[in-house]
């Protein structure tokens, strides 16, 4: 058995592995461990790609509540790395599937994100700067809600 503390210096491998072998369970959970080594070495395309792989594998998993909090999760996520990278179309379509779940689920956190998203997406794509605006303002008073400073 690896140790747990050397589970990052082979993750990468770990996650082909189980995609290979169709067990989704552990190739998201070692791809979103990839995604965080990449992003965290600020290898952002790889992060990304991780991220892609990641929603692949959970989306095969049997739905479930907790399979679900960790599909809006990671395309939040995704959608995030994505917006950092001025993709902003991908981002929208990124996090449109988990939109009304999120908010089913009082997933607070993740809605404030996906306001910030859709603002983004609104003031640089769409140029509809009312309703950019109307999307970080609620993101924002979320935000305050929760003093989160993130």
């Amino acid at each position: 058995m690896l140790p747990k503390d050397k589970l990052g210096e082979v993750c990468e491998g770990l996650a082909e592995h189980y995609e290979k072998c169709k067990d989704f369970q552990r190739a998201a959970t070692f791809l979103k461990m990839s995604g965080a080594k990449a992003t965290n070495s600020g290898a952002m395309t790889e992060s990304v790609d991780y991220a892609r792989k990641t929603v692949d594998c959970l989306e095969q998993l049997p739905k479930s509540e907790e399979v679900l909090k960790k599909i809006i999760d990671i395309r939040t996520i995704l959608a995030i790395r994505l917006m950092d990278l001025n993709y902003f179309h991908q981002s929208k379509e990124m996090i449109n599937p988990i939109i009304k779940a999120a908010g089913e689920m009082g997933h607070t956190r993740r809605i404030a994100q996906i306001h910030t998203i859709l603002g983004s997406y609104h003031f640089c794509v769409s140029e509809d700067f009312s309703l950019a605006f109307d999307h970080l303002y609620r993101s924002l008073e979320i935000a305050r809600n929760l003093k989160d400073t993130n």
